[in-house]
């Protein structure tokens, strides 16, 4: 475990073009480790699934098209591969480089980004304002000594508990989710796992920018193409 990061570095220097490297490396890796995953999310989609009568989970998974037919072309590709990307690296990444500011931002957002899909309060502005301020209170004046914990934790465990609760979040773009198939659910955000791995290294190594920016890539890299696709 303590040689994970290291082993697996995606830095190569501290020049633009030596983080452009990382950048490229890390976009690559997220795509070959996808399609081991999507690999065995279709043997448990079509064999696993139906030995057990659950009708398919891969069907019930929520495009970013839908986003676009929702919001608009302009709009939803913003949220998609703009808001998106930032509110996720802040909520998950920006953590793993402990400091006061992070350890006050990095809550608030994640609490803002998760009570809507989670929460339903996208419907209720006023509650959800008023519990994100609750939390920067809270947060604020307890901030040091949350700073101080999670400056002793582990950063290669803070890392996989970060990718893991990343993972977790996109659970919730299934649609008729099901609590008693969590397990199998799992195997179906393994993607977004190996994805935090990815960007929460990037984000160690070579700085916040630029786990950002791979991350507005790999977003953009699904929903730019569909641009072509709407008039």
């Amino acid at each position: 475990m303590k040689k994970f990061i290291h082993i697996t570095t995606l830095y190569f220097g501290n020049r633009w073009v030596d983080k452009l490297k990382s950048i490229a490396v890390g976009f690559f890796l997220h795509y070959f480790f996808t399609l081991i995953s999507v690999i065995l999310i279709l043997i448990v989609d079509k064999v696993f699934l139906p030995l057990i009568n659950v009708d398919s989970i891969i069907k019930n998974h929520y495009e970013s098209s839908g986003l676009l037919e929702e919001y608009g072309v302009i709009i939803g590709t913003m949220i998609v591969t703009l808001a998106g990307p930032l509110m996720e690296e802040i909520s998950f990444r920006l953590i793993l480089n402990p400091t006061r500011t992070n350890t006050v931002i990095s809550p608030i957002i994640f609490f803002f980004l998760t009570s809507g899909p989670i929460w339903y309060l996208n419907t209720f502005p006023i509650i959800r304002l008023l519990m994100c301020l609750f939390i920067f209170i809270f947060f604020y004046i307890f901030s040091d000594f949350f700073n101080n914990k999670l400056l002793g934790f582990n950063k290669n465990l803070l890392l996989i508990f970060s990718s893991f609760a990343f993972a977790l979040f996109h659970i919730f773009n299934f649609s008729n989710f099901q609590f008693i198939l969590l397990p199998v659910y799992l195997i179906y955000v393994l993607p977004q796992f190996f994805l935090g791995v990815i960007l929460g290294i990037v984000r160690l190594k070579n700085g916040f920018f630029w786990s950002v920016l791979l991350h507005i890539l790999i977003n953009g890299s699904v929903t730019w193409p569909k641009l072509f696709t709407y008039g």
